[in-house]
């Protein structure tokens, strides 16, 4: 005897039950929504009476357990206003930033970072005052401003810091704080000091493809691409603590943003500087071309080729 499923119609509706599955999930997803918008709009108790609903409703929901991490860690963090700075706090909401961003990037979508601000406002209030530790750096309060875009405090925080202009890890950090905040001088004039305190920390500002200035990093590139060995007289290597100078030869424009004066031990490479600002003010003053011939030939005859070429 033949069974019912040979007289199956392939091209038959589906069964009955597959269309209260398909009821089912529109109800899920409609919940879900209810949910979404909830923490979106940051009403925890009302998220977690959505949640609860959905739970009953779809007891194997996949992220129910999500959505219970979620609503709770921002919870917390909505409550703790009036928290008093902390290292350890600081550690454990910067570990939940980690854990929960890629679970509300799921959950929330393109505004999840509209909820994680809770947690990020958390941790600049847990960080407040904190000493920065090159170990840990993310657990600066500027770090935490910076994300929140909060950067004339991003800048203050690092200003505020004992010794800042000292600390490589710190550098960054101020320079696009400044830039982001419209201080363009203070950016800039911060990288090209860094190019005679801390060289090393420079170099690989301006060669990041994250560089808080794209027009110093292009010079940058220039500078790192010059090829000096034509030179018929012997001169010093151009170094990076040359780049200062170099850029006020090429780029007189920037005298403007440019350090007033340098802090660099080596003594030519301060009359290098000293004669590129006065250049800068008098291209044709002999003396001043004297000095910087004296002090780095390479130097001279690079401004003396980019005069050539501007006539």
């Amino acid at each position: 005897m033949a069974s019912d499923s040979d007289h199956l119609d392939p091209d038959a509706p589906p069964p009955a039950p597959r269309q209260l599955d398909l009821f089912s999930d529109s109800a899920s997803v409609m919940l879900e929504e209810t949910l979404r918008e909830e923490v979106l709009a940051r009403r925890f108790a009302a998220a977690r009476e959505a949640v609860d609903k959905l739970r009953r409703h779809d007891p194997e929901h996949a992220r129910i357990g999500d959505w219970w991490r979620l609503i709770d860690r921002l919870d917390r963090a909505s409550q703790a206003a009036g928290a008093e700075p902390c290292r350890a706090e600081a550690a454990v909401l910067l570990r939940d930033i980690d854990a929960m961003t890629p679970t509300a990037a799921s959950l929330l979508g393109p505004r999840a970072q509209d909820c994680l601000a809770l947690l990020w406002d958390a941790l600049a209030r847990a960080a407040d005052g904190l000493a920065f530790d090159p170990a840990e750096p993310r657990l600066h309060a500027s770090f935490a401003l910076a994300q929140l875009g909060r950067w004339q405090q991003a800048r203050a925080a690092v200003e505020a810091e004992a010794g800042w202009r000292d600390e490589p890890g710190l550098l960054a950090p101020y320079a696009r704080a400044c830039r982001r905040s419209g201080d363009t001088r203070a950016a800039r004039g911060a990288l090209l000091a860094a190019c005679w305190s801390q060289p090393q920390s420079a170099e690989r500002i301006l060669a990041a493809g994250d560089c808080p200035d794209s027009r110093l990093a292009a010079h940058w590139s220039a500078f790192c691409d010059l090829d000096l060995a034509a030179d018929a007289t012997p001169a010093p290597a151009l170094a990076t603590e040359d780049f200062p100078a170099w850029c006020l030869l090429v780029d007189p424009a920037l005298a403007a943003d440019a350090p007033a004066d340098t802090d660099v031990a080596d003594g030519d490479r301060a009359a290098a500087y000293r004669a590129a600002q006065a250049l800068v003010r008098a291209p044709d003053d002999l003396d001043q071309r004297r000095a910087l011939s004296a002090a780095q030939p390479a130097l001279l005859r690079i401004f003396l080729q980019r005069g050539r070429g501007a006539g």
